[in-house]
């Protein structure tokens, strides 16, 4: 199902993929996901709508919630400070908090349960989860808790179906006329584990940018930061750390972000 998807995609991608192998492709999708619901669940009735999470409460007094609760699939608004885990939750052995960080899967499996909906509990698959946010950030998560339900929100997802949009505050004055779309792919460095640059030999990775407002100096107890420019993004690939690495790369990286900065910024010290 993922060569399938990757199919979609890819055909997708070079805006050639027909209205009628679309249709193929998502009947396809939907009936194995069906198929492996059946042999999965034995019961043809699953226990829905499920009950209701537990309380959860991080450091910061904000707990998730599931904004949005369908057959197969749901909207969980994750706060910041909680993890979009996958199978660093396995290699963890379960731990609901990981290096200080809370796993956003202990939330959703304690709202469905193994028996009806086995998916959530998947480390292999992410829990369900379609997609990602830095753990600073907040925002809405999709996540599948049937196959179905999974394969038609990858499908979607795949396809560009679904707008991914982001409210984002840039350091520095961004003008609209120059940075309104960055096209530029996305590869990892080889001296920092896991941290994105922009390479045009990458994978094709592309941004959209519209600016919304030029904001006062970012103040705090200790220094202040230059001027700042809340921006609209819209991104049509989902790449590693995608919005940081693009925003790096036209000089004006994210707000509070150590790991994707200009080595020219510097902080005015307050008297």
């Amino acid at each position: 199902m993922f060569d399938i998807t990757g199919v979609a995609w890819a055909f997708e991608f070079l805006l050639c993929l027909t209205p009628e192998l679309f249709d193929v492709i998502r009947d396809v999708s939907l009936r194995v996901g069906q198929v492996m619901d059946a042999r999965l669940v034995s019961c043809d009735q699953r226990n829905w709508p499920p009950k209701r999470s537990q309380q959860f409460m991080d450091t910061y007094g904000v707990k998730p919630s599931i904004d949005l609760n369908l057959k197969g699939m749901i909207v969980v608004m994750k706060p910041p400070g909680w993890e979009v885990d996958g199978k660093i939750a396995q290699a963890s052995k379960g731990r609901e908090a990981l290096d200080g960080r809370f796993a956003l899967s202990s939330f959703v499996k304690h709202a469905f349960s193994a028996e009806d909906f086995p998916l959530v509990h998947w480390a292999d698959f992410d829990h369900g989860f379609l997609h990602r946010l830095d753990i600073p950030s907040s925002g809405l998560i999709l996540c599948g808790t049937t196959m179905e339900g999974y394969y038609w929100l990858r499908l979607q997802l795949n396809t560009y179906r679904m707008a991914r949009e982001y409210f984002v505050v840039c350091q520095g004055t961004i003008k609209p006329e120059h940075v309104s779309k960055v096209a530029v792919g996305i590869g990892l460095t080889e001296v920092r584990v896991r941290r994105s640059m922009a390479d045009t030999r990458g994978k094709p990775a592309e941004t959209f940018v519209k600016v919304l407002s030029h904001d006062l100096p970012v103040l705090s107890s200790r220094c202040a930061l230059g001027c700042c420019t809340t921006v609209a993004i819209r991104i049509r690939t989902g790449r590693h750390h995608q919005i940081r690495t693009h925003m790096l790369h036209v000089q004006h990286p994210t707000v509070a972000d150590a790991k994707y900065t200009l080595s020219e910024l510097f902080l005015v010290k307050m008297r």
